[in-house]
């Protein structure tokens, strides 16, 4: 399952309700519904593609900051408005 337009509009607004310096993980941006989304690979492929998009600025008040070793999820933080 690729990030759809659904799905980058609903974390473009979580994003924009971030104040700059905010620090997020998917699963905190998508919100609700993330239990039901599929299974752990799903997430993971979800979680890869949005990677993927912040890397490539298609997310540009994103940049990524870390991986969390404690419940292994990407970190990343709102650099501009």
């Amino acid at each position: 399952m690729a990030l759809t337009e659904i799905i980058r509009d609903h974390l473009n607004e979580k994003i924009n309700a971030l104040a700059v310096g905010d620090l997020t993980s998917l699963r905190e941006l998508y919100g609700d519904g993330w239990e039901t989304l599929g299974s752990a690979g799903v997430k993971r492929a979800i979680g890869g593609d949005f990677h993927r998009a912040v890397a490539a600025q298609e997310f540009p008040q994103l940049e990524f900051v870390r991986i969390m070793i404690s419940g292994r999820h990407n970190q990343y933080r709102k650099f501009t408005d």
